[in-house]
């Protein structure tokens, strides 16, 4: 295979692994029981209601937000949450 023929593979295979991992909308609804039992409004202070979260996160399939930690400490975090078929999952991210 000659390099010419490999740079329009790998950008196919680029382009479609890309599209393959953008979020989507669930096929089942997270639901408030389960967006609390993550636990992030007994842990961090954020701008928006859950219910508005909520909302973002059955639309789009993800949401990402800044919070800070509850405490003594008011560092601030990314939070990310994805709609899985499992519920839903948090990534917590220290921003530096």
């Amino acid at each position: 295979m000659s390099k010419t023929s490999l740079s329009p593979t790998f950008f196919i295979l680029a382009s479609l692994l890309l599209f393959c991992s953008c979020a989507t909308a669930p096929d089942k609804p997270v639901t408030i029981r389960e967006f609390s039992a993550l636990g992030i409004e007994r842990n961090f202070d954020f701008d928006y209601t859950s219910e508005h979260l909520l909302k973002h996160l059955n639309k789009k399939g993800v949401v990402v937000f800044e919070a800070k930690k509850k405490g003594g400490e008011q560092k601030p975090y990314y939070i990310k949450i994805w709609a899985t078929p499992g519920g839903p999952v948090a990534e917590i991210y220290a921003i530096e």
